[in-house]
Parts: structure tokens; C-alpha cells; sequence
């Protein structure tokens, strides 16, 4: 009897079909192009990218309002998942998070407010709800858009210091975990996976330790993998002892030497040097002592070109800082080593974010009848109509507290639709200017606010900067209100610009106490 070459149910795979192609990334690090190729794609307004020029106008964060506490307790997770299976149809927003014994448990609901744990059948440590019995409660949920059916639902997560793995499931409740390790290193905090259609890669971002701060302890940052099979182990090059001696001379690492050592010889350590640091501390921008403790990046699911993060900032009291700051973290003040906040960051790429640090995404202090001191972002977003709906953990203890007791709770949030950040104009008015474009299309329509006093007018320039007859400014009807998909009309040609569609031209927002999130080319 001929043995089988192998048992591995991947060498049994089918070659895989061509990866799921999106446009190509409008704004690239390297672009040089001077008019931009907008198509019909709609442009959030989260950087200046597509601006020229401007008068009187700030891009400013927009915080999302705070809802319902939803449900509370000890000891919740702080890294949950937010997921909502459109393909699949249920309707329902689902939260992940851990279970017992650190297992990955689900909930479900459908006004994002009321969550129980649904009946899977199976009974894990007397829960229902438990889809992985694994101890994988540092992971996240994506739909894989390249995989068989019974494949489409991927959850990436370190799996109890033995490695990170990819699980697969045809629904979200039942997976199966691949035979095989994607990546030979221990998960230290939430590792985030996504498919990037733009880019064509399985991108993910992970919790690295190396770098320290000038006190000496660890200062977070977060490092980027990419990978074309994402069932396959991902591409992986270890650095030797010597090439990290040599990095450190001019990044302030760590004294693991050599580094795989960290956590001892049979367990795996936290990503190291091995792959691009994205994401971290900015010493031109962040006090000392202050790090990213988890980045909550992820590629926003209704616009091309927008990518959005949540991350968790961490003030530390220890090892940093003056005395008279190293005091907060006293054991006598009964505080702990440090709070934590949400902030807000931004990227065309998913490789180099602009991070916005005030105001915060979702401060700490009073929610609910809360004082929250720690604030974690669930990973994930869900759609309900022109809402954004977002969901966070609260904890009134602060990280590594010094006592026990205070509640930790998860909480609702709403942001609208593309509104993580505007084009802002004052009361008296202001001007933008788009760099050069071609469109596709014969509408535009605005998602903008301009209040009860305010308001907005869109003058059309050709390619010299001349405004084009029957688009000028005084022309447009006055914008007036608060609209999420408001088309621009003009006095004598009305709303279609099918003329100028492949044409080159630039548009001019005139605003007064307005707010404009993003625009679009629309047939």
C-alpha cells in the first residue's frame, strides 16, 4: 500500500482563484499625479489629499455620540468584535468576545442595544454561545471575499502563546481552526486582519514590544504583515542576533539579545523587528511615556481610499516623566500604572496613518453613571441607514490597578455616516479648493451640514482656474441644511455636469458654519 505524500488537507487544496481586485489606490505614498482620477468614487474628506487650497477651513475630528450602556459587569474583555454578516443575510450585529476559560463567545442582537446569547447547540463550560473553544480571545472577524462558502468567515488570533492562527467558518458560529501556525509568534494584545481588495493583500497589524521608552519599559507600537494566502504560513523572516544589534542603533530597543528568547526557549515571543513598524509613539506629538497599546485599524467598508483606526493611547505613570508624574502611579493614590483613551487615525494605504489626538475619539470620565478610566474601542463597524453604529468597553479601574472593585461596561456609540472627520468653516465663512480632478458621472452630491444660518455654494474651474460658464459660484443654489446625499444644483444648468465628466476641473466649496464629510460623482 502507496502512502499518502501527505495528510495535510492544504496540499489538497485547489490552486486558488485570482484574488478579489478592487481600483487601484487612488492616493499611493508615491503619487505624483496632478490631477487625480476621482471616477465615481466618494471622497472622505479625513485628510487634505484631494484639497489644494483653502481659506479659514480646519479638518476637525468629529467624535460619535454616546448611547446606551448596553450591558455591564467584571472582567469584560476589552477587545471585543463588532461584525455584522451582510452577505449572509441575518440582519443581525453580533459582538465577540471572550468566553470561558478565554474562549470566544458571541452575542446578537438586532437594535444594537438589547444583546443575548444565542443557543449554538453544543454547551462549552455550561455557555451556549461559545463558537471556538480555543483560549483565542485576542482576535478579530473578517469576510473573506476569495474563499469557498464554507470558508468565507475568517477570525485571526494568537492561540494561548503557541502561535497565530487563522480559523475558518461558513457562518460565523461553528469554525474550524487551520492545521497550521499563520504566524510563529505570541499574541501579546489584539492582532487585526483584514482583506485589502485595493491592495490585493490580507494585511494585519500586531502588538510588537521591542521598542522602549526612555525610561526604559516598553513602549507599544504596531507593526504591519501582508500576505496573498492567507490559509498558507505567512511570509516570515527571522532577524538574527546581529541585525538586531544593528537596528538598535538607531531605534532604542530592547536588551533581549538575542530577542526570541524573551518569554523562554519553548514559547514563542510578540512580533519583534521582523516586519515595518506603522504605527507607535510620536515623540514630536505624545509626552513621553505615552504608547499605542492596540491600533483598531481597519479599511472603511463604504468608500474606496479610506482607512480608519481606534487607537487605545496609554499614559503610563511609571518609569516616565518627572517624579511629580511617577507619583500618580503610588500604590498609597490607589490608582494603577495608567488610564487609557481612544483616539482617531487615518489612512489612504492602511501603511501610513495620521493620527489625530484631540479631541479624543471616546474620552475617559463620566458615561453613563460611570467614571470610566480605561476606553476601548470594539473592533468593527455596523451600518444601520445613514449610521455608523461603534461599541466600546468602559472600565473604572485604571490599567494595572492597585484595588479591586469599580464595574466595567460596554456601551453604544453612533457616528455619522463618513463623519469620522470634516472640512470645517467658520460662522463668517471659508473657503476649499480641490486639487485637479476627472469625474465620472453626471451629479455631485455632498454629505454636509451647514446648520439653520449656514450655508454652502460649489463653483466649478477648469483646468487654468477659470470658472466655467453656467457652474460659477454665485450661481449654485444656496446649500442649506443638513444632508447626507445632497446633489449641487445651479441657477441655469441645474444639477447634471454630464458635459465635463473626463474633463479636468477643480471645485471650489464656499462655506459658511458648514461641515463637509465627503463628495461624490454619481450617474
Amino acid at each position: 500500500m502507496t502512502p499518502p505524500e501527505s495528510v495535510s488537507r492544504l496540499s489538497r487544496r485547489e490552486t486558488p482563484a485570482p484574488l478579489q481586485q478592487g481600483p487601484p489606490l487612488l492616493f499611493p505614498s508615491n503619487t505624483t499625479s496632478e490631477v487625480v482620477p476621482l471616477g465615481s468614487r466618494r471622497n472622505l474628506f479625513l485628510d487634505d489629499v484631494l484639497i489644494d487650497d483653502r481659506e479659514n477651513m480646519e479638518l476637525t475630528v468629529n467624535p460619535p455620540r454616546l448611547e446606551e450602556l448596553v450591558f455591564e459587569g467584571r472582567g469584560l474583555a476589552n477587545h471585543l468584535v463588532v461584525f455584522e454578516d451582510v452577505a449572509g443575510g441575518d440582519g443581525l450585529v453580533r459582538l465577540y468576545g471572550g468566553g470561558p476559560n478565554h474562549s470566544l463567545a458571541v452575542w446578537t442582537s438586532t437594535d444594537g442595544i438589547h444583546f443575548s446569547a444565542p443557543d449554538l447547540g453544543p454547551r462549552y463550560r455550561g455557555k451556549s454561545n461559545v463558537v471556538i473553544a480555543d483560549p483565542v480571545g485576542l482576535g478579530t472577524i473578517f469576510v473573506d471575499p476569495n474563499a469557498p462558502p464554507e470558508e468565507r468567515i475568517k477570525y485571526f488570533s494568537g492561540y494561548r502563546g503557541r502561535g497565530m492562527y487563522v480559523y475558518s467558518s461558513p457562518d460565523g458560529y461553528q469554525f474550524t481552526r487551520n492545521e497550521t501556525a499563520a504566524l510563529p509568534f505570541r499574541a501579546a494584545s489584539q492582532s487585526l486582519v483584514f482583506y485589502d481588495d485595493q491592495r490585493q493583500k490580507y494585511v494585519g497589524y500586531h502588538r510588537s514590544d521591542m521598542q522602549r521608552t526612555i525610561g526604559g519599559k516598553s513602549s507599544r507600537t504596531f507593526v504591519m504583515t501582508e500576505t496573498t494566502d492567507v490559509m498558507q504560513p505567512w511570509p516570515f523572516n527571522p532577524v538574527t542576533q546581529a541585525e538586531q544589534q544593528e537596528l538598535a542603533k538607531e531605534q532604542h530597543l530592547g536588551n533581549k539579545s538575542p530577542y526570541y528568547i524573551d518569554n523562554g526557549p519553548l514559547t514563542p515571543p510578540g512580533p519583534g523587528v521582523e516586519y515595518p513598524t506603522v504605527g507607535g509613539n510620536r515623540p514630536d506629538l505624545d509626552p513621553p511615556g505615552v504608547d499605542i497599546y492596540v491600533p483598531k485599524c481597519l479599511k472603511y467598508p463604504w468608500a474606496d481610499d479610506a482607512y480608519v483606526a481606534f487607537p487605545v493611547v496609554y499614559f503610563h505613570y511609571h518609569g516616565d516623566g518627572p517624579k511629580a508624574r511617577r507619583a500618580l502611579g503610588e500604590p498609597e493614590r490607589e490608582r494603577g500604572s495608567g488610564p487609557l483613551e481612544t483616539q482617531l487615525a487615518v489612512s489612504r494605504d492602511g501603511i501610513h496613518w495620521h493620527r489625530y489626538p484631540r479631541p479624543a475619539y471616546v474620552g475617559i470620565g463620566k458615561h453613563d453613571d460611570m467614571d470610566l478610566k480605561k476606553v476601548y474601542m470594539a473592533h468593527g463597524l455596523a451600518r444601520r441607514g445613514d449610521e455608523i453604529w461603534l461599541f466600546y468597553v468602559g472600565s473604572e479601574q485604571y490599567h494595572s490597578a492597585w484595588t479591586r472593585g469599580g464595574k466595567d461596561a460596554v456601551f453604544k456609540a453612533v457616528q455619522r455616516l463618513d463623519g469620522f472627520v470634516s472640512a470645517d468653516t467658520p460662522y463668517t465663512g471659508g473657503t476649499l479648493v480641490t486639487r485637479p480632478l476627472t469625474f465620472i458621472g453626471n451629479r455631485l452630491v455632498l454629505n454636509i451640514d451647514t446648520g439653520a444660518a449656514g450655508y454652502a455654494q460649489v463653483e466649478v474651474r477648469d483646468n487654468a482656474g477659470n470658472p466655467i460658464r453656467g457652474f460659477e459660484l454665485d450661481d449654485c443654489v444656496y446649500i442649506n441644511g443638513d444632508f447626507i446625499d445632497k446633489e449641487v444644483e445651479w441657477l441655469h444648468t441645474g444639477r447634471d455636469l454630464g458635459e465635463l465628466a473626463g474633463t479636468p476641473v477643480q471645485l471650489v466649496f464656499h462655506m459658511h458654519c458648514s461641515k463637509l464629510y465627503s463628495m461624490q460623482f454619481v450617474d
